[in-house]
């Protein structure tokens, strides 16, 4: 999981700036062909997961945040890892771990802090905000 997180949020991002899904998914994988079946899998999902679901998770990725993210890479690091929290069975504390980490790969390490507070406050208003955001959709 950990290879495959940076690798969906940097998809989204390219989503996010007008580029098409599939092409780039394509690219990725003939980058990084040592990716197994399951990490293309993984990171497929991820990617669809996250752009289909992309205006609850705005949402409540706003109603997280004091105020708006300015840098792009984290707020799809966001995206990405509220999708695995929700959709995927990989175990929250893990999701979270490999979240920080990869805001040390994506040479953020200022944003550690935030992304780690983000997404436990995720965890303890879960329920919560999942209803609220189906409500309002």
């Amino acid at each position: 999981m950990r290879d495959v997180q940076p690798l969906a949020s940097a998809t989204v991002a390219q989503v996010f700036a007008g580029r098409n899904l599939n092409q780039v998914l394509q690219a990725t994988f003939e980058r990084n062909p040592k990716l197994t079946p399951q990490q293309r899998a993984l990171l497929q999902d991820l990617s669809y997961g996250t752009l289909r679901h992309y205006g609850p998770w705005q949402g409540i990725l706003a109603r997280l945040l004091q105020k708006a993210l300015k840098d792009e890479s984290v707020r799809c690091l966001l995206l990405v890892a509220l999708y695995q929290l929700v959709y995927t069975h990989a175990q929250p504390h893990a999701v979270v771990d490999h979240a920080v980490k990869t805001t040390q790969m994506l040479r953020k390490t200022s944003a550690k802090g935030l992304v780690n507070a983000v997404l436990r406050n995720f965890l303890r208003q879960r329920e919560r905000l999942l209803s609220d955001a189906a409500s309002a959709s």
